[in-house]
């Protein structure tokens, strides 16, 4: 969750500015953002489907 924040952010910030070079890393923040996004949901899935099987009782 932090790197969508981070690279959210980043992503913001670069597209803020305006300039060729920093509309460049806009997209590179961007990318990298939603990249982590089908990581993290299935992370959030195998942890669901983990404690309905029982595996993480501790």
């Amino acid at each position: 969750m932090p790197a969508i924040l981070i690279y959210g952010a980043g992503a913001l910030f670069a597209y803020r500015a305006g300039r060729r070079f920093h509309r460049l890393v806009f997209l590179l923040c961007l990318s990298i953002a939603l990249a982590t996004v089908p990581n993290i949901a299935e992370a959030v899935h195998e942890l669901y489907r983990n404690a309905a099987a029982g595996e993480c009782l501790g």
